[in-house]
């Protein structure tokens, strides 16, 4: 099975991408869901918004297989963003 993180390298950029965070959490209703950070490069510009569909769309394909149904929550957090939550933290 393809990774979370290779169908969000492949189609965002590789090069585009600083990180993945995948976590298994639950959500306010108790379902079962998968938190997505991905965390890009923001001096390389913001992301397109037609890939950001196709990541959700992807991970929507990828999640709802198998025995276990995983609602994908995605965020795109911007480098900078990112350094800037880890130090408040």
């Amino acid at each position: 099975m393809v990774s979370i993180e290779a169908i969000v390298r492949k189609v965002m950029g590789d090069d585009f991408i600083k990180k993945v965070v995948v976590q298994r959490d639950v959500s306010y209703d108790g379902e079962p869901i998968l938190r997505i950070r991905v965390v890009y490069d923001d001096e390389r510009g913001d992301p397109e918004a037609s890939k950001m569909i196709e990541v959700t769309e992807q991970l929507w394909r990828l999640t709802s297989q198998g025995e276990e149904k995983l609602f994908p929550v995605t965020d795109f957090v911007s480098s900078a963003d990112d350094t800037r939550q880890a130090a408040a933290a």
